[in-house]
């Protein structure tokens, strides 16, 4: 592997990025007290990226001086894709703080960094929330994954989802309600069209659903671990907890 690093600052934390020099050949490196930007190409491709490590400050106002910042670097360059990552100590919206001082003008101040530079957020995978507080009181999502809008997000379908019942609910619905035409490939095409608008939908709901009873039985196994400290467990609340 090789690397590119940046020594701490005051409270900001080290920076460090690492690659697979086999897959990504560096070009140009550019440090900043709250990011780190390699630069290179992609092995076997003509794939020029620029990959920044962010680590934003705790600072309302010196993260919006930030992201005029990075943005003035991505409108300065007009070469490659942009990959943002890492700890932006900020929010898009409410949802993501639980307990957690939501402050709108930094989050719009944020959207809009995004918006103007052309990018998206990756979605990856995980909990919901990328920070909590040492008291488990407070949870946020700060950490994010920006990358160029380049076109729409592809539709994938996992396997994992014919698993949960509801999917045949779905696909019953759109079936019974498409109306069949003359030409059996345009039919096809239309059912395909409405079967994926009508997933993705489903999913939001599910995913919503399954985010909240992770975050419930979490919960539960904090509160009985906490019960440790001053007592034995029931069998109960052993097998409760295993559960």
């Amino acid at each position: 592997m090789e690397y590119e690093s940046m020594d701490a600052r005051g409270r900001s934390g080290d920076l460090i990025s690492a690659w697979d020099p086999g897959v990504f050949s560096k070009q140009r490196v550019f440090k900043h007290e709250s990011f780190l930007i390699v630069s290179g190409m992609v092995a076997g491709t003509n794939m020029y990226i620029n990959i920044v490590n962010v680590y934003a400050p705790c600072d309302v106002m010196r993260r919006s001086n930030l992201w005029g910042e990075l943005k003035e670097v991505v409108d300065s360059s007009n070469n490659g894709l942009w990959i943002m990552v890492g700890d932006f100590n900020e929010v898009k919206e409410e949802e993501e703080r639980m307990k957690s001082r939501f402050n709108s003008q930094g989050a719009m101040i944020f959207n809009n960094f995004i918006a103007e530079t052309g990018l998206i957020e990756y979605q990856v995978g995980g909990q919901k929330y990328t920070y909590m507080s040492k008291d488990g009181s407070n949870l946020s999502k700060i950490d994010h994954v920006l990358v160029c809008d380049f076109g729409l997000v592809p539709f994938r379908f996992y396997n994992s989802w014919l698993e949960d019942g509801g999917i045949d609910v779905v696909v019953n619905k759109v079936m019974e309600n498409h109306v069949r035409g003359d030409n059996v490939m345009k039919d096809m095409a239309c059912i395909l069209k409405n079967l994926k608008i009508q997933v993705i939908e489903w999913r939001k709901e599910s995913k919503a659903r399954e985010e909240e009873g992770v975050y419930n039985a979490t919960k539960e196994v904090e509160q009985i671990e906490k019960l440790v400290e001053s007592r034995s467990l029931t069998a109960t609340e052993k097998e409760k907890r295993v559960s």
